[in-house]
């Protein structure tokens, strides 16, 4: 059988059973009852094992956690672990985040990439085994998880209930193999600061999870100065090729937002931090407040961490730092930072360091997720099996096995790694607005996985 030929046959299915689930919005919410994430992932959860069971396959939902597709016999289990979930749209938008559109061979729509489009790729690859009539001597589950975007708790729930994996992937990344992923830990920090004299914060407000870079601040000021706020602001935005505007001025209070550039934390260089650049253009015009003096020499605009003496890395890559969300009002600061740590460095001593450097302030510490690095040897037989399997479709030698920042659900099971779906040449927006999916990726990816089962269930 045309293996091509085959997964372009379902080139159509394919779209139609992404539009199902990206037109379901999955963000984490508060808890219902046998829905431990909200509704939105629940329901999406539902609608991916109802595409699964159209499929043929077996399938079984594990309490709203998680649940998981499957087909083959044996007592080895190949996973494909993907995730229905997504996180919060933002602003931006050229269209509705949940109406998925297509234009020019690319879909939009938020989750496209991350993770459901990756998702029907997985599936109808092994719909595509089961239609050559494959041996399946293994058994290949595809686990959809609920709860990635917000903590892993998803697969906490599958490995207290479920057996573990054999091997694996993780489709929630690029090809080709990524053999490792950063430590990542996610800190609330919490304090009291003094304000200004003359120009005070009333409010300050962004960001909606610690693994996107903000992408709007908004801030009301009582200003007793003669300090021109506004001139002074636009005179900013423009100096720093942002965009924002005055919300309202009434007496002497004004509220300004500022927009820059979102992007997921893991490469937070590839956007503007929100938050960074608002406490900045407060810096100029409040000499007095001690939460904005205490960011900008702590954090600032530095995405590596050297403000908080956390600036190191391997041989695999950098530390990155990112504040996700960032509150203040009544004189109490709230803020919620994301951290990748090299894969050889210690999280006791990433987080002591952090501590350290803001002593002098009084802040307290709560470390709300932590996850650590993740490595598998790169000549594993499960490496070089998926990385050969990339190499004989896509006819690209020269890329090789890598790590990365981002955080898969890889690094929840032995010898499982993140593998694809995006291609090298893709754009990585994931967490951004306009998030998108190219059909030809999707293709390609299907393709690419149909080699993979083929070549694991031989090992």
């Amino acid at each position: 059988m045309d293996i091509n030929k085959k997964v372009k046959s379902y080139e159509e299915n394919m779209i139609n059973d992404i539009k199902r689930l990206v037109s379901i919005k999955s963000v984490e919410e508060e808890p219902k009852e046998g829905m431990p994430f909200g509704e939105g992932p629940a329901k999406a959860l539902n609608e991916a094992l109802k595409i699964a069971e159209e499929l043929g396959f077996k399938t079984k939902n594990l309490d709203n956690y998680c649940g998981y597709a499957e087909v083959g016999e044996g007592e080895e289990l190949i996973g494909i672990l993907g995730h229905v979930d997504v996180v919060p749209e933002g602003d931006g938008w050229d269209n509705d985040p949940y109406t998925p559109v297509i234009k020019d061979g690319v879909i939009y729509a938020r989750g496209a990439n991350d993770d459901k489009g990756p998702v029907i790729a997985s599936l109808y690859a092994v719909k595509v085994l089961m239609d050559m009539g494959t041996k399946l001597n293994k058994r290949i589950r595809v686990i959809f998880g609920a709860n990635e975007e917000t903590g892993f708790r998803c697969m906490e729930h599958y490995k207290e209930v479920e057996e573990d994996l054999t091997m694996g992937f993780s489709p929630d990344a690029a090809f080709p193999v990524i053999f490792g992923e950063k430590g990542i830990c996610q800190i609330n920090i919490k304090g009291k600061y003094e304000d200004d004299k003359k120009i005070k914060i009333i409010e300050l407000k962004g960001g909606e999870a610690a693994n996107v870079v903000i992408p709007k601040m908004i801030v009301t000021l009582e200003n007793d100065s003669d300090i021109d706020i506004e001139t002074k602001f636009m005179e900013y935005i423009k100096e720093h090729k942002l965009t924002g505007e005055v919300l309202e001025k009434k007496d002497n209070k004004i509220t300004l937002r500022l927009n820059a550039v979102s992007a997921h934390a893991s490469t937070p260089w590839e956007g503007k931090n929100a938050g960074s650049y608002l406490m900045e253009f407060l810096g100029s015009v409040m000499k007095d407040n001690t939460l904005v003096n205490n960011y900008n020499d702590l954090i600032g605009k530095d995405y590596l961490g050297e403000n908080s003496g956390l600036k190191m890395e391997d041989e695999y890559g950098p530390l990155t730092f990112n504040t996700g969300v960032m509150e203040a009002k009544d004189g109490e600061l709230k803020l919620t930072i994301d951290i990748r740590y090299p894969l050889t460095e210690d999280f006791e001593k990433v987080f002591n360091i952090l501590k350290k450097s803001f002593s002098e302030t009084g802040y307290e510490f709560e470390v709300i997720e932590h996850k650590a690095p993740l490595y598998v040897e790169p000549d594993s037989p499960l490496v070089k099996t998926l990385q050969s399997a990339y190499e004989e479709v896509t006819g690209d030698s020269k890329n090789k096995p890598y790590t990365l920042g981002g955080g898969t659900y890889a690094r929840a099971f032995d010898n499982v790694v993140a593998f694809g779906a995006l291609l090298l040449d893709d754009d990585e927006n994931a967490h951004q607005s306009n998030e998108t999916f190219k059909v030809s990726t999707l293709l390609t990816a299907t393709e690419v996985y149909v080699n993979a089962l083929e070549k694991l269930l031989k090992l």
